[in-house]
């Protein structure tokens, strides 16, 4: 696809890969979340396969039986932050 640089030098290769926390911390409360649950996660860096897909298991259980967990935006403020950018 692309084999010239794109943005940064490292990131040259024809691989697009992205390497994410799975918990991060929002820098103006401080509280953390859970950022590994969806299609788009395959695996957690450090661990081995099984104690991965176990932890990615438990993470999606938790937010699908806590629903107060959870947060839900609606459309109309979506489209309001990115109209805002």
């Amino acid at each position: 696809m692309f084999s010239c640089e794109r943005g940064a030098p490292e990131n040259k290769s024809e691989l697009l890969e992205a390497i994410d926390s799975v918990v991060r911390t929002n820098p103006v409360a401080g509280w953390k979340g859970i950022y590994a649950v969806g299609e788009h996660v395959s695996y957690i860096n450090g661990l081995g396969e099984d104690e991965s897909n176990n932890s990615l298991d438990y993470f999606l259980n938790l937010v699908i039986e806590n629903h107060d967990l959870q947060v839900r935006q609606p459309a109309a403020e979506v489209q309001l932050c990115r109209d805002l950018r």
